[in-house]
């Protein structure tokens, strides 16, 4: 039950600092500026821009 608890947490917490990572994703820069960032081993940059790819944002 405690690893639960601990998995439950971090994951909480994880999210979070995704959520409150320091990307501009505007439309024409966002991208451009997410894969830089992820071609430099930004993971958070990577999860996001996968995200997009997955929603079809940003593909011409």
């Amino acid at each position: 039950m405690r690893k639960l608890i601990l998995v439950f947490t971090l994951g909480i917490i994880s999210y979070g600092s995704l959520v409150s990572a320091n990307i501009t994703t505007t439309k024409s820069n966002g991208i451009t500026q997410l894969q830089q960032l992820a071609e430099h081993g930004n993971d958070k940059a990577q999860y996001e821009l996968g995200e997009k790819y997955f929603r079809g944002q940003g593909i011409s």
